[in-house]
């Protein structure tokens, strides 16, 4: 390719990229989710809240910690309905040995879900992200 034409190339490409944007949270109309996830009354320490679109959407998750969770506006969804899947882990106290092919062997903390199924993989919890809000803010009460 001559030289001119890579310029045209290269030119067109670069024209095309700032056109369609590639931050994503404002072009997409992604909307910032947060609020707090308890289980039995307590805030449930880590895990993660993750929002699978049921029409148009996109799939956003965000890490629960001591309670309170977060999906910023970046990675957020964009209005619509969604599944809620809250996932939940708690140390039990021991060490596992883990190997790995082409790794040396090494002792990781066991951990074990505490978050029942009826949450996470056969969930039936939802959210809908309305048209007219920036923020939604969502209470999780897990039993």
């Amino acid at each position: 390719m001559s030289t001119p034409a890579r310029s045209s190339l290269t030119a067109a490409i670069v024209l095309m990229a700032s056109l369609t944007g590639c931050s994503g949270g404002v072009e997409l109309n992604r909307r910032e989710v947060r609020g707090s996830v308890t289980m039995k009354g307590e805030p449930l320490e880590t895990g993660t809240v993750t929002l699978f679109p049921l029409g148009n959407g996109h799939v956003a998750s965000g890490r629960i910690e001591n309670g309170t969770f977060l999906i910023e506006q970046a990675f957020g969804p964009i209005p619509g309905d969604y599944r809620v899947e809250i996932t939940g882990q708690k140390s039990t106290g021991k060490m596992i040995r883990v190997e790995e092919p082409g790794a040396e062997p090494r002792e990781v903390a066991e951990t074990k879900s505490i978050v029942p199924g009826e949450y996470n993989e056969r969930s039936t919890l939802a959210l809908t992200v309305g048209e007219k809000e920036t923020v939604v803010e969502q209470s999780f009460e897990l039993k």
